[in-house]
């Protein structure tokens, strides 16, 4: 019930930094260049760590690659995500919400915040982590998208909303890992063993 107003507000958010448009192919294209980048820069004092990241981020492209051809023309709208909503980070007065905790926020897509709230994906207990295949990740965003609100644009294109999702997922987790080295990241063993569809 509170959704559409939350929405409301990340809207009032976003459009301090402006909304565009971009095919997914481009997106893909630009978001996996800088994974590369930053993966092969780090180094880990684990390191099981380095291996799990390189293989996982392999795994990734991967998966892209499967969909890659089917997505790559249609659209993800991005902006300045707050990049790590849940609901420790929202708080409701006079009847408005507001968010806090801003240090991970970055371009990301849209809806990004949306879906990480939907499906708690900071939490290992999330479903999403009881997912092992990408249809399932695809029938889950779906599920995250249904609502009028968002408009029909998003529900279109949730295929190609998923995987960006992964995408940023990817990159959200990656930086924790650098920050935290935690010894068993579940984020990335969960990936290693996502199958295509």
């Amino acid at each position: 019930r509170m959704l559409p107003e939350l929405w409301r507000s990340l809207n009032e958010f976003y459009s301090l930094f402006g909304i565009k448009e971009l095919k997914f192919g481009d997106y893909l294209t630009r978001k996996l260049e800088s994974l590369s980048n930053q993966v092969d820069s780090v180094e880990f004092a684990d390191p099981r760590n380095q291996r799990l990241v390189k293989l996982t981020l392999i795994k990734l492209q991967n998966i892209l690659h499967y969909y890659r051809e089917s997505n790559k023309r249609k659209s993800v709208f991005i902006t300045r995500a707050h990049g790590d909503l849940q609901f420790s980070n929202i708080l409701y007065k006079d009847g408005r919400f507001r968010f806090i905790d801003f240090e991970r926020s970055e371009e990301r897509q849209v809806v990004y915040d949306l879906i990480c709230l939907q499906l708690q994906s900071r939490f290992t207990s999330s479903k999403l982590y009881k997912s092992f295949s990408f249809k399932s990740i695809d029938n889950l965003v779906k599920e995250c998208l249904k609502w009028s609100f968002l408009g029909k644009e998003y529900g279109y294109q949730s295929e190609a909303i998923s995987l960006a999702f992964l995408l940023d997922e990817f990159e959200y987790w990656l930086v924790d890992l650098v920050n935290y080295e935690r010894e068993n990241p579940h984020f990335f063993v969960w990936l290693a063993k996502l199958e295509n569809n």
